[in-house]
């Protein structure tokens, strides 16, 4: 048994019990004056009058202790809390690592400490939030839940409010939201290298699957996320889905494009994106029974949904404006062949020259992938149908409605 004397005084012993040989064990000398200042829970265990069980006794160094026993901690966890009990606060480390500071938070949770140790939970987070790597196993995304309970614990609302939003945006969800199950809930975290493990590319980067470790979110804020990630769902969704449908309408998608050969490539093009991506049911879903995908993921298949448009040259507005209702000979032709209208053959010589290249004769409209970005202002020569710019106007607002999404922030108490 090893001893570890923390005041001159002692007249307690806090045993650390990890399952090991009673020989292996740690016992720790402390001041129970200084236990019940610092934890409520503590006072009440010791206190004779409060019915607990009498504490048990042990002798060390020839001389006898009540004894209280604490479990599934360390040593090093254990040390840190009673030299800041005892005033001995020259070895407190300002910095510790990841996982000491969780084993502090559940620590501080289990005694109700974490007022006691202030200032020093500050610069245990600061400490550990100077690693910046996205894959390490401390990071705020592979460790939401973590960072989630120890803001909790010791009140940083930027940290609840990060790590929150972290797990509203890449929850997906398997059972109805209606529904008391739990069963169902994952997330996503970055992935490094690509193994066999379940995984997906969102924005440039790798992610795998995990369970959602709901131990340590409360229920607050895992209904908050629930239904905060349902109704952005709708709003990020929704009028994409809708502009996509009253494509399918031809008459009112030639409101806004009469051009039969461009309407139809926009048609054609983004239905195959369509087709091709996680949104693929979009278009014909009825309700909102909780699609299973994370927000990370719609906004990531909103980014790669494509349109494919003409580009038209603009001499005068009202010129542009009937240009654009033409039907010019060669349109059809994907590849651009055998193009015979004078026209047409000046315009894609122009683009070559101003655009760096006769791709740039279609327009294909994305937020990830844009010719608007390279044209001119709306007094230039040239102009993008305008289902090209609407689309992409949808795309901007999904986009900004995703990058504005806030996590929990606990409401404000009276004083």
């Amino acid at each position: 048994m090893e001893v570890h004397e923390f005041s001159p005084v002692a007249d307690l012993v806090v045993e650390l019990n990890n399952d090991e040989p009673e020989s292996n064990r740690h016992c720790f000398l402390v001041s129970a004056a200084a236990l019940r200042v610092a934890s409520p829970v503590w006072r009440k265990i010791l206190d004779p009058d409060t019915g607990f069980a009498p504490l048990g006794t042990i002798e060390v160094n020839g001389k006898q202790y009540r004894k209280t026993t604490v479990y599934g901690t360390t040593v090093e966890t254990l040390s840190i809390f009673f030299d800041i009990f005892h005033y001995k606060t020259a070895k407190t480390p300002r910095k510790v690592a990841f996982s000491t500071l969780q084993g502090i938070a559940l620590l501080a949770d289990e005694f109700d400490i974490s007022t006691a140790l202030s200032p020093w939970p500050q610069f245990w987070i600061e400490s550990c939030l100077e690693d910046k790597n996205p894959y390490s196993q401390s990071s705020e995304g592979t460790a939401a839940e973590i960072w989630l309970f120890i803001g909790i614990i010791f009140s940083n609302a930027v940290i609840v409010e990060r790590a929150s939003r972290y797990l509203l945006l890449h929850l997906r969800v398997a059972t109805n939201v209606e529904s008391s199950e739990t069963q169902g809930l994952t997330r996503w975290i970055p992935l490094l290298f690509r193994t066999g493990v379940v995984q997906k590319k969102m924005e440039g980067e790798w992610y795998t699957e995990i369970d959602l470790n709901l131990e340590l979110i409360p229920q607050t804020i895992l209904n908050f996320i629930l239904t905060e990630r349902r109704e952005l769902l709708r709003e990020i969704l929704e009028p994409i889905k809708l502009f996509a449908r009253e494509l399918l309408t031809e008459s009112s998608g030639s409101q806004k494009c009469a051009n039969v050969d461009c309407f139809s490539m926009a048609l054609g093009s983004l239905t195959r994106s369509f087709t091709t991506g996680l949104l693929q049911n979009l278009i014909f879903m009825e309700d909102w029974e909780h699609p299973k995908y994370s927000l990370s993921e719609a906004y990531s298949a909103i980014r790669e949904l494509e349109m494919t448009t003409f580009v038209f040259r603009k001499k005068r507005r009202s010129v542009a404006e009937c240009r654009h209702r033409q039907n010019f000979p060669g349109f059809r032709d994907p590849l651009l062949r055998n193009i015979t209208n004078p026209e047409v053959l000046s315009l894609t010589r122009e683009l070559d020259s101003k655009w760096g290249g006769p791709y740039e004769f279609f327009h294909r409209s994305s937020i990830s992938y844009s010719n608007i970005a390279k044209q001119p202002d709306a007094s230039g020569e040239f102009e993008v149908c305008p289902l090209a710019k609407e689309f992409l106007d949808l795309q901007k607002a999904a986009k900004e409605k995703y990058m504005n999404i806030v996590g929990y922030i606990a409401p404000e108490t009276g004083s």
